[in-house]
């Protein structure tokens, strides 16, 4: 059974600044691509001529060698989310072009609890381009390659699972540049 999401009624939205980077009036923006400098890299430019986000740097454009098994499914399901997006969903933010963040700060501090430390700030953020709302709970490899793929497309459909037990995550993907507000904890 699939449940269709809702929109965020308060417009505002919360991201954990898990690298340190974020103060009050920031703006966040894209990381420019240098100079290419042989066919991967102009691969790399062509697809994307804006730049990365850091969550793209980190996934995509830059070295990545996993030191777990988790490293290595976390950075293959990137890669299917952003395949998935491309080929069906190409009016989405993408997720190597955007920062992530929750709709209320309840969900912000449930997430800094699970990836973060308690030291890691939340602060408000202010899109200022395209945002979706995805099911973070669905990024997941499910026991078929159908099931994972049902996932994705669920995930830029904006749709989640009905299921005894399941509980979704919801993640925004804030298209960047974005500001930073100010620091709420």
């Amino acid at each position: 059974m699939l449940a269709d999401t809702q929109a965020n009624a308060s417009g505002k939205y919360y991201s954990v600044d898990r690298r340190g980077v974020y103060f009050e009036g920031k703006e966040l923006e894209l990381v420019a691509n240098g100079v290419a400098n042989g066919d991967v890299e102009s691969h790399i430019h062509q697809r994307y001529p804006q730049g990365f986000s850091r969550h793209g740097l980190q996934y995509f454009r830059d070295s990545w060698i996993p030191g777990t098994f988790e490293d290595w499914r976390g950075g293959m399901i990137e890669q299917l989310l952003e395949a998935t997006r491309l080929a069906h969903y190409p009016d989405k933010p993408g997720r190597f072009q955007s920062m992530f963040a929750t709709d209320s700060l309840d969900s912000a501090k449930r997430f800094r609890e699970g990836h973060g430390s308690p030291e890691h700030g939340i602060y408000e953020i202010q899109p200022q381009g395209k945002v979706h709302r995805g099911d973070m709970a669905l990024l997941a490899v499910g026991n078929t390659f159908a099931t994972t793929d049902h996932k994705m497309h669920l995930y830029w459909q904006g749709k989640t699972l009905e299921l005894a037990g399941y509980s979704p995550f919801w993640e925004h993907v804030i298209e960047l540049p974005a500001l930073v507000v100010g620091r709420v904890a």
